[in-house]
């Protein structure tokens, strides 16, 4: 019966408004995923690395981009190298509680989960929030509960 009510990672991802959570999935300790947008001032690409921690939360771990300018992060303490043309922020090691994410269709946004790149204009309103979020709860749950995925 331990095993039933023991405690699991369970990713949700959450629209503004009424229609609350549409996907929640299972994940382990060390998941990974990213958001990929088009910076509305330097028209280039914007890639930032998440991974879900050791304690069940959120942890920014790095940036990519192609410049610097308006909206750039400008004071980063992080390590900082080049790349075939990128400027990669390494290591950040910033813990979230969620991640709020206002989905703009001008920065064609999209969330990289494991092998899926989902775009989200097909599922967000221009301007609408997408929270992302890490909930603990029990096995028992989890398989009652089930999972839901609108992606």
């Amino acid at each position: 019966m331990y095993g039933l009510v023991s405690e699991r990672n369970v990713l949700t991802i959450s629209a503004g408004g009424e229609r609350g959570v549409i996907f929640r999935s299972t994940v382990a300790e060390g998941f990974t995923f990213s958001t990929e947008i088009r910076h509305s001032v330097q028209l280039t690409p914007v890639y930032e690395y998440f991974r879900v921690d050791d304690s069940g939360g959120i942890e920014l771990t790095g940036t990519r981009l192609r410049d610097l300018g308006w909206g750039m992060p400008s004071t980063e303490t992080s390590p900082v190298r080049m790349e075939k043309g990128f400027i990669i922020f390494e290591n950040i090691g910033r813990r979230l509680p969620e991640l709020r994410f206002r989905v703009s269709h001008i920065a064609e946004p999209f969330l990289v989960l494991g092998e899926r790149r989902i775009d989200l204009r097909r599922h967000f309103a221009d301007g609408e929030l997408m929270t992302v979020g890490i909930e603990k709860i029990s096995l028992l749950r989890v398989l009652f509960g089930g999972g839901k995925d609108v992606f």
